[in-house]
């Protein structure tokens, strides 16, 4: 059994990358509210987005979750503050003690 490979012109080629690479990110886009093939990972939870809340949001909205999910290493970083069950905000570490 043999391939039937024929060359194609640059151009093309790249336009064929660059369709899949689009279709890629459609189907992460989808993901950011819970629609298509992917889900996710748990690093990235907090970035979805109910469906009604994705589908009553501008398309201004939608490219501003989508780009800030984008930016997202999965990463958390360090609070710098936490918040109490009554309410009060306080740093989660102490002041360095002097060396006296």
């Amino acid at each position: 059994m043999s391939a039937a490979w024929k060359q194609l012109p640059t151009t093309s080629v790249i336009d064929n990358v660059h369709d899949v690479v689009r279709v890629q990110y459609a189907d992460v886009r989808r993901a950011l509210y819970g629609h298509g093939n992917y889900t996710a990972a748990p690093a990235f939870n907090r970035h979805q987005v109910r469906y009604h809340v994705w589908q009553a949001a501008d398309e201004d909205r939608k490219t501003c979750l989508f780009r800030r999910f984008m930016r997202e290493n999965g990463r958390r970083p360090a609070a710098e503050f936490v918040t109490t069950a009554g309410g009060v905000t306080k740093t989660p570490c102490t002041a360095p003690h002097s060396q006296e």
